[in-house]
């Protein structure tokens, strides 16, 4: 508990001063980046655009007023802000690593929670971590102590190219391993934490698991 403590006062301020979008001042969703180099949400700047320019391909910046062509397509073809969603991604995996304090996720018992699964998305207790180590297919999974993740020993952001797994759109470098049962999608670990969170209702099991049961 005291390291949830220690850590959550800094998570809050990164995401205050870096995470939420100068136009909404809310966390940012789907991060645009402009010629100008700052950053806002798709939606917020698609208002923006349509209130100030009425369909014209041009925009300012709400916060520099640096003036700007947009691409044919609109806002949506601006490009996403990739480091945004990837800090955003890795805050939010901090924030559960520092909430874990005795449930495990796996057994649902209130042990001592000492490792996570970075492809399950899931804190475990050593028991479970036994047992997870006993599936073949379990066996490439990434698993790194609380620890190790508080002090940033881990490197969260670490990517696996594999050119016979579907690479996720959204965050480049990542697979889509996992189904979303609620949004019937295929879609990777740093989707199970930004965009399809299980504290949202999101539920989802592993793809090959999936495709089997869909048949």
């Amino acid at each position: 508990m005291a390291a949830g403590t220690t850590v959550e006062p800094v998570l809050e301020t990164l995401s205050r001063n870096h995470l939420e979008c100068g136009i909404c001042k809310e966390r940012y969703s789907q991060p645009k980046i402009l010629a100008c180099l700052h950053s806002f949400c798709q939606a917020c700047l698609e208002h923006y655009h349509t209130r100030r320019y009425d369909g014209a391909r041009k925009i300012s910046c709400p916060l520099c007023r640096q003036e700007m062509l947009l691409p044919e397509q609109g806002v949506s073809a601006l490009k996403t802000n990739f480091f945004i969603t990837s800090l955003m991604a890795d805050i939010d995996l901090q924030r559960q690593v520092a909430q874990a304090a005795t449930t495990c996720e796996i057994c649902q018992q209130t042990k001592a929670v000492s490792h996570r699964c970075l492809d399950c998305s899931r804190n475990i207790c050593r028991g479970c971590l036994q047992a997870h180590r006993q599936f073949p297919d379990l066996l490439r999974h990434e698993v790194a102590t609380l620890k190790d993740i508080r002090e940033g020993k881990v490197a969260l952001g670490r990517k696996r190219k594999n050119a016979d797994e579907p690479s996720c759109e959204k965050h480049p470098g990542e697979v889509r391993r996992f189904f979303c049962e609620t949004c019937d999608v295929l879609i990777c670990r740093d989707c199970t934490v930004v965009d399809h969170p299980s504290s949202a209702g999101h539920c989802y099991s592993n793809r090959n698991m999936a495709s089997h049961t869909r048949r």
